[in-house]
């Protein structure tokens, strides 16, 4: 596997998006993955591309993916998706990250809801192979909402949709042995990497919590895991608040994983 180590830049929304790069490249980060937040990112204001595209060449930084800013029950999601996949396109970035749902789920209320979140995904297909972007369907809450994002992604076998292991959220009042990455392993194009401590205090470095990264290793030596390892780390929980600090320790903890996947 090469060495390749991405942070989403959700790791500190107070610090600007060009000052992120910055700090993550001399970290010793090879990639960036851009957070939900549209105001954080400005991602759709006009000209910002190109300054992103700067920015990324000043650091020699890529990105590995983009987080989607709504959800697939969301009324307005095929548009901004859309806008997405076209700012994706021009920063060279591969896959677009996205919820099926609210974390929690509360939207999807019967049958009917079910049918519609299925005719989403039909047109999230078309979306991808018109911009030739692929996405990587998330899990989240265990329970309702990642029962349904099981019924997503077996609902397709386009190769533009994939999954993204999120450890913290399959760790909700763990440890629990990972068995939603090892079904879906094979489909498995991003992943969200971070610790949990308890609940509602996660997304923390690796080795701050009690998540067994053994077991997700043993997984992954089992594909062909070729794409950045990102860490959807933060510093809101962490004992880390010093950002080099920070940024160094996360990175120290990626790196011991890739060095165990090898």
């Amino acid at each position: 596997m090469a060495q390749k180590i991405s942070i989403s830049s959700c790791f500190d929304y107070d610090i600007p998006l060009e000052e992120q790069m910055n700090h993550i490249a001399k970290a010793g980060f090879t990639h960036i993955s851009i957070g939900s937040n549209l105001e954080h990112s400005k991602l759709f204001e006009k000209g910002r591309v190109e300054e992103i595209k700067n920015s990324l060449i000043e650091n020699n930084l890529g990105i590995d993916t983009i987080h989607f800013s709504q959800h697939l029950t969301t009324e307005d999601w095929q548009p901004i998706m859309e806008k997405t996949m076209q700012v994706s396109k021009e920063l060279c970035c591969p896959v677009i990250v996205a919820h099926c749902t609210s974390f929690m789920e509360k939207e999807i209320q019967g049958n009917a809801d079910i049918i519609k979140l299925e005719e989403s995904i039909i047109e999230l297909v078309a979306l991808c192979e018109k911009y030739n972007i692929k996405v990587a369907l998330e899990n989240l809450c265990p329970g309702k909402s990642t029962d349904i994002l099981e019924q997503m992604l077996e609902l397709t076998a386009s190769m533009h949709i994939g999954f993204c292991y999120d450890s913290s959220h399959d760790q909700v009042d763990g440890p629990r042995a990972m068995t939603l990455l090892e079904k879906y392993k094979h489909r498995l194009i991003a992943m969200h990497i971070s610790d949990r401590i308890k609940p509602f205090t996660d997304h923390v470095t690796i080795d701050e919590g009690f998540v067994r990264f053994d077991e997700m290793i043993k997984i992954l030596r089992t594909i062909d895991y070729n794409f950045p390892f990102l860490l959807e780390v933060m510093k809101t929980h962490s004992q880390y608040k010093n950002t080099e600090e920070f940024l160094s320790k996360a990175y120290a903890g990626a790196y011991k994983i890739i060095q165990k996947l090898k």
